[in-house]
């Protein structure tokens, strides 16, 4: 066999993938949804900052529904999101998970569980989907779980990035002694950084 056909066949395989980001990319849109209701799913950095992610989002008009619970990950996540989804109905849907996904030792694969979640959710509404934080001792294995949420933003056109990791990285003054956690100060950074990523799908006359 030709050492040129498996060159070929990845190569062929590339041009595919190109193409799909650039379909999804042209088929996505921003623009306003038909109501308020917005879930909000995420680990410990969500939980903890249930309260100022609420009353930010209800000053701006929002009605959020939280569901966050600490030390969970995309994988826990992948079939309770799809079932909020489909009682709760919710007009937009943001995700806050990834940080947990990796071990110092092991990182499952999760794109197909990231896939599983937005199959339960209507092509019609926007996933809001934010990165994870890389300035910690994992952050090898931070930079993967990124490149898995922005490989599934190539894939579904409905999902949205929302740079967290661009907002927080770097800056000690938001976080705890750990370094990963969030003082009053990065509570408030991450409930602004939800607030004005929903702002381009805010119903008309909210």
């Amino acid at each position: 066999m030709s050492t040129r056909a498996p060159v070929r066949r990845r190569a062929a395989a590339l041009a595919i993938a190109v193409v799909v980001g650039l379909l999804a990319a042209a088929c996505r849109s921003e623009g306003p949804v038909s109501g308020t209701k917005v879930l909000v799913v995420g680990d410990s950095l969500t939980k903890l900052s249930s309260d100022t992610v609420m009353a930010t989002l209800e000053g701006d008009g929002w009605q959020p529904d939280i569901e966050a619970t600490g030390g969970t990950t995309i994988t826990y996540w992948s079939t309770r999101i799809p079932f909020l989804v489909a009682i709760s109905h919710p007009d937009v849907v943001v995700v806050e998970l990834g940080t947990n996904d990796c071990s110092p030792s092991e990182c499952p694969p999760i794109g197909p569980y990231i896939d599983e979640i937005m199959r339960g959710i209507p092509r019609s509404t926007p996933v809001l989907w934010l990165n994870v934080q890389v300035d910690n001792p994992l952050s090898a294995k931070r930079k993967y779980i990124n490149f898995e949420i922005e490989s599934a933003y190539a894939r579904w056109p409905n999902l949205h990035l929302v740079d967290y990791a661009g907002r927080i990285d770097n800056h000690p003054e938001y976080h705890v002694a750990d370094g990963l956690h969030l003082n009053d100060a990065g509570k408030q950074v991450l409930a602004d950084l939800i607030r004005d990523s929903l702002a381009p799908f805010r119903p008309r006359g909210v």
